[in-house]
């Protein structure tokens, strides 16, 4: 069966809810605004749903005037694609960066989201500044990124997740994984073996295979034990658990829905023998 894009999503700012898209265009930092925004304590450090999972309850919107923002008992807002707040030093996992902050209401607004009674927080949000430079892995590439955690791109297969979720008592959505690029069309954990791959007109290499920590786990606002768990039990290597792949890309282009995915090169099974993986 032919390999098929089924989906894509965007995550403008880190740790809240994707935006579902027809295309996107692939640029220098990956699919447009993804991790473009971030929510950072006074100090500059990033706050993700790790430890502030309300984050995943943050509903996001793209419209002409901006990120629409919708959050539980919180009115909503919207935040400018061009931040009015003053330059300022930010850091992702401890690396470096220049950022905006967009502004102060939207600093209170999310100061006010995130605290709770017994624990008042102090957040901004703030966005990437063009002229930061960040890159992934020297290991794996020099792809420029934004807030992402380490790569520019991230896809899962449906097949992949459909066997998962045979073996889960409550079954999780695609969106639990947070991919950019969603696949259909070959086998459970056939991605495990992609090097390279056309998507439409562009082409994207798998770098390496994808380490799930505890946010695969996050949902509802708060995290849960599963699917985390049972990955852990038939997919894990020494101590990571791995479900997906990211990519890295040569060239700039457009990704839409409905492209058809081309596998131009595979690697031998740099998994096999060392983790189990039942069909």
């Amino acid at each position: 069966m032919p390999v098929t894009l089924t989906a894509l999503f965007t995550y403008p700012i880190k740790s809240a809810r994707g935006v579902a898209l027809r295309e996107s265009e692939l640029g220098a930092h990956g699919l447009a605004l993804d991790r473009h925004w971030m929510v950072v304590n006074p100090a500059g450090r990033q706050l993700t749903g790790r430890e502030h999972p309300r984050l995943n309850l943050l509903e996001v919107s793209l419209e002409p005037g901006g990120l629409g923002l919708s959050a539980p008992g919180m009115p909503e807002v919207v935040v400018p694609y061009e931040p009015q707040g003053v330059a300022c030093r930010v850091s992702v996992f401890g690396h470096p960066l220049e950022a905006r902050e967009v502004s102060s209401d939207l600093n209170t607004w999310f100061s006010k989201y995130l605290s709770t009674p017994m624990k008042p927080l102090e957040a901004r949000l703030v966005k990437f500044s063009p002229s930061s430079v960040r890159r992934m892995n020297p290991l794996h590439g020099d792809q420029l990124i934004s807030f992402t955690d380490g790569n520019p791109l991230h896809l899962i297969s449906e097949a992949s997740l459909a066997d998962l979720n045979v073996r889960l008592a409550l079954p999780v959505t695609l969106e639990r994984f947070r991919p950019n690029l969603v696949v259909y069309g070959d086998l459970p954990y056939a991605e495990d073996g992609w090097r390279k791959i056309r998507v439409g007109d562009l082409e994207l290499e798998v770098v390496e295979a994808t380490a799930r920590c505890g946010m695969v786990n996050l949902a509802f606002g708060q995290m849960l034990p599963e699917p985390l768990r049972t990955l852990a039990s038939y997919r894990r290597v020494g101590r990571s658990v791995l479900f997906g792949q990211n990519l890295t890309f040569t060239r700039t282009g457009t990704l839409r829905v409905g492209d058809e995915v081309q596998v131009l090169e595979r690697q031998d099974l740099a998994l096999e023998g060392k983790l189990e993986v039942k069909l």
